[in-house]
């Protein structure tokens, strides 16, 4: 980490905003890709049992996890100034509560298998307390990196250690390791995340401050509260499938789930780890963050949007044909969660801009409010089984979404009439894909690679031409037109090409 008492400021320019989200997004596409991928492959060659018992694990390591960081990263991006002392301190921290998460979760494993009815979770769990020492000691070179816009370092680490751990894990289930290839995955793939960041960041620095202590704690109580207040929104759905349906009702669940998650944490982790230190740094230029803020929202719609709707519209063809028969059932549950997506991602620097703003404690409060109700729909909509909770998630998460927005619009200053018009075309092009794959759709079939790639394509044209369409239209609104070259430029200079 750092060598000196300091660490440097940061200064945030339009070309290094281009470069991080250049790097942003090339590393996480290549690491969701690649795990999207190796999950394809390991859900083919194990089946629903097997992935089921690994999904189960998960609930209960996502939920550890949220206690690994404690807020501590998040504060150390968005102090203005950071010294040794602090970088120190919260390295200590990270390190006892690691030391507590592996013994607790040695005696929990026992419970917590019994709570799910799979005995083989026990030893699952014991062996993947591993996962949580990787992890712990990642957080604070990881959140450094991050405060330094590293991307590029950072990105090479992700990647490395998805396609290592995938690597590892198809070789396990070419063994025969059954479950144990996915266990095999995870640890391999935290262990080359873990090691290679510490290689860029530097050896850890310890260090012990009760002021540095107490101030990390003061930003950091409300960052963690909030976490684990998502985590229950977040896994609320795996536990009530679950306990209610079984482990093969969870993988159909969780194979959907997962692409909803391929966006999320492709294009919203992209947007959330450039922004979020980026706003920080902004708090002077309010009018600034504001078109940061409205252009990130535009952009992210216009990628997610057409991506997700094609994933709607291709599910009934493309499940069986990529992951194999036995996975129809995830089918009516991906389509839901498809559209859930394309709000969440839009949706998804919300709370970030309003911690930049160094109101964790607002964000805090929000989701006291918002989570009950998820998890109250959740609840409701398990009446209807898989698919009613997927329908669940969308129909409250759509109107918490507005409500946040306003609140963001409280402390930056967006322009909700710049931030529709922002979302408009991306919106529009989505519904003509709709339309257009309905109508090529009697004469094409989907049943089959070929039908789906010629119908895949027919609604990626007709979005392309929808969007063109728009910039004609904009012509005659100067205010709109100038707003969507800001935006082409700024996808040039992500590309490299200013």
């Amino acid at each position: 980490m750092s060598t000196t008492d300091d660490e440097p400021d940061v200064v945030v320019e339009r070309s290094g905003m281009a470069a991080g989200t250049r790097w942003s997004l090339v590393s996480l596409v290549a690491k969701n890709l690649g795990r999207i991928t190796f999950s394809v492959l390991l859900a083919r060659m194990l089946g629903p049992e097997n992935f089921g018992i690994a999904a189960q694990a998960t609930v209960y390591l996502a939920f550890a996890m949220v206690f690994l960081d404690f807020g501590v990263a998040s504060t150390l991006i968005q102090r203005d100034r950071l010294d040794r002392r602090v970088i120190g301190t919260a390295t200590v921290i990270n390190l006892g509560v690691v030391g507590l998460l592996v013994a607790l979760t040695w005696a929990l494993a026992g419970p917590v298998a019994a709570f799910f009815g799979t005995p083989e979770l026990v030893a699952v769990l014991q062996v993947l307390s591993a996962t949580l020492l990787f992890n712990g000691l990642a957080v604070v070179p990881g959140a450094l990196l991050m405060r330094r816009m590293s991307f590029k370092l950072l990105g090479i680490a992700e990647v490395v250690g998805t396609f290592g751990g995938g690597l590892l894990g198809l070789a396990a289930a070419l063994g025969g390791a059954g479950y144990w290839a996915l266990v095999a995955q995870t640890l391999s793939r935290d262990l080359l995340f873990l090691t290679l960041v510490l290689v860029v960041a530097g050896p850890p620095t310890f260090a012990w401050s009760r002021e540095a202590a107490a101030s990390i704690a003061v930003f950091g109580r409300n960052v963690f509260g909030t976490q684990l207040l998502r985590f229950v929104a977040e896994n609320a759905d795996y536990v009530l499938i679950s306990w209610r349906f079984g482990a093969t009702a969870l993988a159909n669940y969780s194979l959907s789930y997962r692409v909803l998650l391929l966006p999320v944490q492709t294009l919203g982790h992209t947007a959330n780890r450039l922004m979020f230190p980026s706003l920080s740094r902004l708090n002077e230029e309010p009018d600034r963050q504001a078109r940061y803020f409205e252009q990130a929202t535009a952009l992210l719609c216009m990628v997610v949007a057409p991506a997700m709707t094609l994933v709607a519209l291709a599910a009934p063809g493309a499940v069986p044909i990529i992951f194999g028969s036995a996975w129809t059932g995830a089918v009516a549950t991906m389509q839901i969660l498809a559209v859930g997506a394309i709000v969440r991602v839009v949706l998804s620097i919300n709370p970030n801009a309003l911690l930049a703003k160094g109101l964790p404690h607002w964000v805090f409060r929000w989701t006291l409010v918002s989570v009950p109700l998820q998890v109250l729909g959740f609840a409701v909509g398990l009446r209807w089984g898989i698919e009613g909770v997927a329908w669940s998630y969308l129909v409250v998460n759509i109107p918490l979404g507005v409500v946040s927005h306003l609140m963001v619009s409280r402390v930056i200053p967006v322009s909700h009439r710049r931030y529709a018009l922002g979302l408009a075309p991306a919106l529009l092009g989505a519904g003509l894909m709709v339309a257009t794959w309905r109508l090529a759709e009697q004469a094409v079939s989907s049943a089959s690679a070929g039908g789906l790639a010629v119908l895949v394509l027919v609604a990626v044209a007709s979005y392309a031409a929808a969007l063109y369409a728009v910039w004609l239209a904009s012509r005659r609104t100067p205010a709109w037109h100038s707003r969507l070259e800001a935006q082409v430029d700024f996808v040039r200079r992500v590309a490299g090409r200013r």
